[in-house]
């Protein structure tokens, strides 16, 4: 039985910058850096600001010892770096997506979520939101704990950034081997983390593609379409911010 979609809704805005009284800098995984202002301690709590339990903060000891916050992109559990593959999957949801997972920590949350900023683009695709292949903000992932006894599966929650592949994209094999680049983006404790990393991207049918229609045709589905969404997560399957 297929689990139920996640809504995220989008907000296109700007981020606000902040103070630039006392600038400091984080380094990421894959190696850049991003800088920003603090004005108090960067160091992991095990609480939000707003007293709510973390649960998916800070669990992997690649970057544990960082002075500040950090960030880690992991996809198809391995660490996702600068000119890596990213792969085309289909998701549980029933829609081709590229799924990544962010790892952070180093500060204190404002509460249950973290706003991130993710844009995808490739290389001749320029279809979706503000002309990027997919892009959102905010896109919340949990950090929290689930309190729910009726939703205790995490993957009912937004853990991972799924970014689908919209309606415009008829031959999804059309996509293997073309340049992308990936920036991921959020604030903790006043300072800009930001992850931007050159991919190429993947699309070799597995068999898990039949889940989402797919059929041996020339990368479309029985409808002729890819099944995804526009891009945007507005209608999208790709998280939210409350959970059920």
């Amino acid at each position: 039985m297929r689990r139920p979609l996640l809504l995220l809704p989008v907000l296109l805005t700007l981020a606000c910058s902040g103070d630039d009284s006392a600038s400091t800098t984080a380094t990421t995984s894959a190696g850049s850096t991003s800088s920003g202002s603090t004005s108090g301690s960067s160091g992991t709590d095990s609480t939000s600001t707003t007293g709510d339990e973390l649960c998916y903060f800070g669990t992997t000891g690649n970057s544990g010892g960082a002075d500040g916050p950090w960030l880690e992109l992991y996809h198809q559990g391995a660490a996702l770096q600068e000119g890596g593959v990213l792969r085309l999957e289909c998701g549980f949801q029933g829609s081709y997506m590229f799924e990544v997972v962010p790892v952070l920590g180093g500060f204190t949350p404002l509460g249950k979520y973290v706003h991130f900023e993710v844009a995808l683009d490739v290389e001749g695709h320029t279809e979706g939101p503000l002309g990027h292949f997919f892009y959102a903000l905010p896109y919340d992932i949990l950090v929290g704990c689930i309190e729910d006894p009726n939703y205790d599966d995490p993957s009912f929650f937004p853990t991972s950034f799924q970014m689908q592949v919209h309606d415009e994209v008829a031959n999804l094999l059309a996509l293997d081997g073309l340049p992308a680049h990936l920036h991921v983006g959020f604030t903790g404790d006043g300072m800009s983390v930001e992850i931007d990393l050159d991919l190429t991207i993947s699309a070799a049918p597995d068999d898990s593609w039949a889940f989402c229609g797919y059929e041996d045709t020339g990368g479309t589905t029985t409808d002729g379409t890819t099944g995804g969404t526009d891009g945007t997560t507005t209608d999208g399957t790709t998280g939210g911010t409350t959970g059920p």
